[in-house]
C-alpha cells in the first residue's frame, strides 16, 4: 500500500466517522437533524459556501437521511441534554440548537451556525481537529442558549464580509497585543470561532497532544486594588478583594454587581522604613498605616494631614514664578507638580497619561478614556439605549502647556521634586509632600461633595476600583464644569486668574459617558404601558386571568418596577420574602449581597407608586391562591406561601411548574420585551440619583456601596429615614413621570 492509499483510506474512515457522530440516533431523530443540515446548508451565503467544496457531500448524506414527517429539532437536543450526553453529542446537539431569545438577530445566527457547520465537516474529514470542533459546537449552542450575551456584542457581522475577511476581522479580535477589547474572557471566547474557521480555510493540519498539569485549576477572582500611599516615604498599601471562588461563565453585569460585595480581603501594607524584627510590632505599624490611608480617603475637614489652602497658594505661587522665569532645570520639576496637582495624579500616572494635542500638534490638554463592558451591547439593542462616548478631553491652562511636548519628563524623577519641595517648605514653613499634591484633586472635590464617579473619571482611576462607575451615566458637559470650577479654584487662591485661561478643545457639549443603560424616558413609558396593555387584555377574560402568561406579565412588570424602586441586586430569590417588607411604612429589608461575611444588608423607604403596585401583586396573589385551590394543589400552595413568608416573593411559572426567581430565569422571560441585562434598573436609578443632586454617600447607601471598608448602615453610620424618604420621594417622581400610576391594572 503506497502512501497516496493510506491517505485516501485515512480521509475515508473520516469521513465515515464524522457522519456518524452527526447521526447517531434513531431514524426519527436523524432525520431531525438531516432537516436541519440541509436548511443550514442552503441558506448558507455564496460568499462563505463558494470555499468548501465537502457542501454537496454534505448535502447527500443529510437526504438520505431524510423523512416526510420528522420530530422538531429542538427535542432532539432535549434528548440529548435529558441523557446527559452534551459531551458525547456535541455537534448533533450544536446541529439542533434553536435560538432561545427572540431579540437576538436570526438571520447573523443562521449564517453563522451554517458557517460552523461546514466547517466542522472539512476538519473532521481533514481529522485531528477535535478540540476545536468541540470547541466552537459548544461556543454556537452556548450562544444559542442566551449564554454569551456579552461576547455577542463584539462578533463581526458575518453579512458584511467574505470568508477569508471575517478570519481577518477575528484574527484582529484576538490579537491580545493589537485588540481593542480588554476582556480576556471575551478573547478567548472568540477563539473558539477564530481558530476552527481559520484552519478550515488554511486547511492547517491538525494535532493531538496529552497534558498532565498540577496547575491549580479551579475558577476563582482576584480583585487588586490600586496601590495607595500615606506619604513620601514609601508607606503605602494594595488590597487584594473577592477571593471567592465560583463559576468561571459570570457574565459582566455578575462581575459588575459583585464589585464591593465582600468585606474579606487581603491588605498588603509596604513600610521601607520598617527595620524593627519583632513580628508583633511589625503588625500594630502595618494596621496604623492602613488606619490612617483609610482615614485620609475620607477627606475630613480635621485632617491635620491634609493639603491646605496656604500650602496650595505657596507651591502654585512658587511654580508659577519658576515657569515664568523660563528654561532653567527647576522649569520642568514646576510643570510637572502642576500637573500633579491639575490632573490628581501621581509621577508615574502623569508620564501615562495620553497627550490631547491642537491642530498645531501643540499639548493643549490631556485624554482619559472611559470604557465600560456594557458599552459593547448587541446591535439589536441600540435603538433601547444611549450612544456613549469613551473619551474624553479636559483643557490644560496655556501657562502650563507652553514648552511642553509630551509628559514624560524624562530628566526629572522623585529626587528632583523632592528637593524643589523642600526648599518651598523651608522658605514658607510648610509640609508639601508629593502625596498631597496628587491627592488635592480628590481631596478637594470630596470636601465639596462632588460624586465619586466625576472624580475618578478625571483622574482616570481603573473602573474596578470604584464599583460606581460601571452603574453611572452622566452629560460630559458635567464633568468638563466640576473639573473647570476646579482650575479656576486653584487660581483664585493663588489670585492668578491667568492661570485659569485654557487651551481651546473642540466642542462635545452633547457627549455622554458612562453606562449606556440610563434609559429615555419615552423609552420606560412605552415598556410599561404595553406589558399592562398584556396584562390587562389577560385579566378581562376569566380563562386568561390565571393563566402562566398573564401571572409572568404580572411578575415581571411588578419586578422591573422594584428593580427600578430599590435597586436590588439580581440574586436568587431577587427581592427577598414578603416579611421583609413593612407596607405601612414602604421599608424594605435588603440583603443582596450573597459573598459577604457578616451583615451587609440595608433599609431603604419604596415610593409610593411602586408600593401600590406591590399591595396590587399581592391582591392578584391572593386570587390566584383560592382559584388554584381545587385545580392545583402544588401551585396554590406556591401562592400561599409567598403570603405567609415561607416562599419567596416572586416566582414564575413554566408548564405547569414553579420557577424560582432566578436572573437565568427571569432573562429568558423578559427578553422578548425587554432584552437588557437584569441589572440594568441600578445602572437607571444610579444615573438619575446623580441628575437629581442627590448627595453621592446618601446615593452609595440606597445602591448598597460601601466606601472607607464599611457599608452605609454600620454602627457608626449617620443616615436616618427622612434622608431615605428623600431617594424615595425622587424616584416616586420618576415612576409617576414614566406612567406608572396610570398603569396600576
Amino acid at each position: 500500500m503506497n502512501r497516496n492509499e493510506v491517505e485516501k483510506q485515512f480521509k475515508a474512515r473520516n469521513i465515515e466517522a464524522f457522519f456518524k457522530k452527526l447521526f447517531p440516533f434513531s431514524a426519527n431523530d436523524n432525520a431531525a437533524i438531516a432537516e436541519e443540515a440541509i436548511r443550514l446548508c442552503n441558506l448558507l451565503a455564496s460568499q462563505h459556501s463558494d470555499h468548501f467544496d465537502e457542501l454537496p457531500l454534505l448535502l447527500e448524506e443529510a437526504f438520505k437521511r431524510k423523512q416526510v414527517a420528522s420530530i422538531a429539532p429542538d427535542e432532539v437536543i432535549k434528548k440529548i441534554t435529558e441523557n446527559r450526553q452534551l459531551g458525547v453529542h456535541y455537534i448533533p446537539a450544536f446541529v439542533a440548537s434553536t435560538l432561545l431569545r427572540t431579540s437576538y438577530d436570526k438571520a447573523k445566527f443562521d449564517q453563522y451556525k451554517a458557517l460552523t457547520l461546514i466547517s466542522i465537516t472539512r476538519l473532521s474529514f481533514m481529522g485531528r481537529h477535535d478540540a476545536k470542533i468541540t470547541t466552537i459546537c459548544d461556543a454556537v449552542r452556548l450562544f444559542a442558549n442566551g449564554q454569551r450575551e456579552t461576547m455577542a456584542g463584539y462578533l463581526p457581522d458575518i453579512h458584511q464580509y467574505s470568508f477569508p475577511k471575517l478570519v481577518k476581522k477575528f484574527t484582529q479580535l484576538t490579537d491580545k497585543e493589537q485588540s481593542t477589547i480588554k476582556s480576556a474572557r471575551i478573547i478567548n471566547q472568540l477563539e473558539h470561532y477564530h481558530r476552527p474557521y481559520q484552519a478550515s480555510l488554511q486547511w492547517s493540519e491538525g494535532y493531538t497532544r496529552s497534558v498532565t498539569t498540577k496547575q491549580f485549576r479551579q475558577a476563582g477572582t482576584l480583585t487588586v486594588s490600586p496601590r495607595q500611599y500615606l506619604n513620601d516615604e514609601g508607606d503605602s498599601l494594595i488590597e487584594i478583594k473577592q477571593l471567592h471562588f465560583g463559576s468561571r461563565n459570570n457574565e459582566t453585569w455578575q462581575d459588575e454587581d459583585g464589585l464591593g460585595n465582600d468585606n474579606r480581603s487581603l491588605t498588603i501594607v509596604t513600610s521601607p522604613s520598617s527595620v524593627n524584627k519583632d513580628y508583633s510590632l511589625e503588625v500594630m505599624k502595618a494596621r496604623a498605616i492602613q488606619s490612617r490611608i483609610r482615614k485620609k480617603n475620607m477627606h475630613l475637614p480635621c485632617d491635620i494631614y491634609s493639603f491646605t489652602n496656604f500650602e496650595v497658594a505657596c507651591l502654585v505661587q512658587t511654580c508659577l514664578k519658576t515657569i515664568e522665569v523660563g528654561d532653567t532645570n527647576e522649569n520642568g520639576v514646576a510643570k510637572l507638580l502642576m500637573l500633579m496637582l491639575l490632573m490628581g495624579n501621581t509621577i508615574e500616572q502623569v508620564r501615562k497619561t495620553k497627550v490631547q494635542r491642537s491642530t498645531r500638534k501643540s499639548v493643549c490638554g490631556f485624554i482619559r478614556k472611559h470604557n465600560l463592558p456594557t458599552h459593547k451591547l448587541r446591535a439589536e439593542l441600540h435603538p433601547i439605549i444611549e450612544s456613549i462616548s469613551d473619551n474624553l478631553s479636559f483643557p490644560l491652562p496655556k501657562l502650563i502647556t507652553q514648552g511642553v511636548n509630551s509628559f514624560q519628563f524624562r530628566d526629572i524623577g522623585e529626587k528632583e521634586i523632592k528637593a524643589y519641595l523642600k526648599d518651598i517648605n523651608q522658605k514658607h514653613h510648610t509640609h508639601i509632600t508629593i502625596t498631597k499634591v496628587s491627592g488635592y484633586l480628590r481631596q478637594k472635590l470630596s470636601q465639596e461633595e462632588i460624586d465619586p464617579v466625576i472624580i475618578e473619571i478625571i483622574c482616570g482611576t481603573d473602573i474596578k476600583a470604584v464599583p460606581a462607575l460601571y452603574y453611572t451615566q452622566l452629560p460630559y458637559s458635567s464633568i468638563l464644569n466640576t473639573y473647570q470650577r476646579y482650575i479656576n479654584f486653584i487660581a483664585s487662591v493663588n489670585r492668578n486668574p491667568e492661570l485659569g485661561i485654557l487651551n481651546d478643545l473642540p466642542t462635545q457639549d452633547n457627549m455622554l459617558i458612562g453606562s449606556p443603560l440610563h434609559i429615555r424616558t419615552n423609552t420606560l413609558k412605552s415598556l410599561f404601558s404595553e406589558l399592562n396593555q398584556l396584562i390587562q387584555k389577560s385579566l378581562k377574560s376569566p380563562s386568561s386571568k390565571f393563566s402562566e402568561e398573564c401571572h409572568n406579565n404580572v411578575t415581571l412588570y411588578t419586578q422591573l418596577i422594584m428593580g427600578l424602586s430599590c435597586g436590588y441586586r439580581p440574586v436568587t430569590g431577587w427581592f427577598g420574602k414578603l416579611g421583609h417588607y413593612h407596607l405601612a411604612t414602604g421599608e424594605c429589608w435588603i440583603s443582596d449581597k450573597e459573598k459577604s461575611t457578616g451583615d451587609c444588608s440595608r433599609v431603604i423607604v419604596l415610593p409610593k407608586a411602586a408600593l401600590k403596585v406591590l399591595e396590587q401583586y399581592l391582591t392578584y396573589i391572593e386570587q390566584a391562591a383560592i382559584h388554584y385551590g381545587n385545580k392545583s394543589q402544588a401551585i396554590s400552595i406556591r401562592y400561599h406561601s409567598v403570603l405567609t413568608s415561607q416562599e419567596h416573593l416572586f416566582f414564575y411559572r413554566k408548564k405547569d411548574q414553579i420557577q424560582e426567581t432566578i436572573p437565568s430565569a427571569f432573562i429568558e422571560l423578559v427578553d422578548p420585551i425587554f432584552p437588557l441585562q437584569p441589572n440594568w434598573p441600578r445602572h437607571h436609578i444610579r444615573s438619575l440619583l446623580l441628575e437629581s443632586n442627590i448627595p453621592p454617600e446618601l446615593i452609595s447607601a440606597w445602591m448598597g456601596h460601601q466606601g472607607t471598608g464599611k457599608h452605609a448602615f454600620n454602627q457608626f453610620s449617620h443616615f436616618n429615614r427622612k434622608q431615605m424618604r428623600t431617594i424615595s420621594q425622587e424616584i416616586n417622581d420618576h415612576l409617576i413621570e414614566i406612567g406608572i400610576e396610570r398603569n396600576i391594572w
